[in-house]
């Protein structure tokens, strides 16, 4: 499974390990890993850590925030895996809400190390 849809399968099941398994945490930003999760669901969100990141993510389920997307399909030699760095566009809904926008997943050997989401409301 490409990383997009594990990226939004993981979200959606609420695995929180299994969501975090899928960022670069043991290298150092400057290093290709980790360095930012961006979010605008309305308010943004900006996340530079896993602690921050773990807890965005409860509060983010607690309202029952799910994503669809299109099959995200084959890709373009060059945007294969494990260095993607696709545009995913996606619906979301969360308490009575009902939004649309794009991901941005900026990849490393196979992790995510970027992410940068914005929805507005359709």
């Amino acid at each position: 499974m490409f990383l997009v849809e594990q990226f939004f399968a993981r979200y959606n099941a609420r695995d929180l390990d299994g969501f975090l398994g899928l960022f670069n945490w043991t290298s150092p930003a400057g290093g290709g890993g980790f360095s930012s999760y961006f979010d605008d669901p309305g308010q943004p969100q900006q996340l530079l850590d896993r602690a921050s990141l773990s807890a965005y993510l409860r509060g983010r389920w607690a309202i029952d925030d799910r994503f669809s997307i299109a099959d995200a399909g084959s890709y373009p030699e060059g945007l294969a895996y494990p260095n993607a760095n696709p545009t995913v566009e996606f619906t979301r809904a969360f308490s009575g809400v009902a939004q649309s926008g794009n991901a941005k997943l900026v990849c490393n050997a196979g992790l995510l190390v970027v992410v940068v989401m914005s929805s507005t409301q359709r």
